[in-house]
């Protein structure tokens, strides 16, 4: 990473844990960083000096914004209940139920977002 000169705009790219990835003067350079490493957002800092900065702007990464849970949970109970429906319309046999149910319990309290839109 080059030397950047103290007191000007450089952009630094943010990862979704919060790191830095890269600090960068040009904005469509840190945008092709981000695109690489599937940053979430991009931080303009006023004053560079190593990695810390003032922060007077911050560009959000709209395809990496904080899924929706709901849709998800939503999804693993009514599939919990159309699997718990097809015991009895099958005579008994519960083997769909059995694969079923412990899948979806697991999408159910599952903090990582499984669903693909």
């Amino acid at each position: 990473m080059e030397n950047l000169a103290y007191g000007c705009d450089v952009y630094a790219v943010i990862d979704k844990h919060d790191n830095v990835i890269d600090i960068l003067d040009d904005f469509n350079d840190a945008l092709a960083v981000a695109e690489d490493y599937d940053a979430s957002c991009i931080e303009t800092l006023a004053d560079y000096d190593g990695y810390n900065g003032t922060v007077t702007d911050t560009f959000w990464i709209s395809d990496q914004e904080e899924p929706n849970m709901m849709k998800q949970k939503i999804y693993a109970l009514l599939l919990i209940a159309l699997s718990a429906l097809t015991v009895p319309i099958l005579d008994g046999d519960a083997t769909f139920a059995a694969f079923m149910i412990p899948c979806m319990i697991y999408l159910l309290f599952t903090k990582k977002y499984w669903l693909i839109d």
